[in-house]
């Protein structure tokens, strides 16, 4: 079966914040993916969900998010054919 490659615009559409709400997940402000190597050289996606600066540290930790993370990674590794890693970033907008 042939790949088709999705742009990361296609990609970011799968993770949208209003997506992430259906799941129940914390809704960013927005999601952004772009595309580029990682250490080793690989290519991948890196995909950031920005969050308010407002945003509780408590909201963004690990045990409350990593659903959500390993969610929007998996929805991106299926879509691209598992061609690219997906790097899954939580930032606030001041950190992007």
């Amino acid at each position: 079966m042939a790949v088709v490659q999705l742009d990361t615009k296609s990609l970011a559409s799968l993770v949208q914040p209003s997506k992430l709400a259906k799941k129940d997940f914390s809704v960013p402000n927005r999601v952004c993916v772009t595309s580029g190597t990682d250490h080793t050289g690989e290519d991948a996606y890196y995909v950031y969900l920005v969050f308010p600066d407002n945003t509780p540290d408590e909201s963004l930790s690990w045990d409350k998010i990593k659903q959500m993370v390993r969610w929007v990674r998996g929805q991106i590794w299926k879509a691209n054919g598992e061609e690219r890693w997906p790097y899954v970033r939580v930032k606030r907008e001041s950190e992007f």
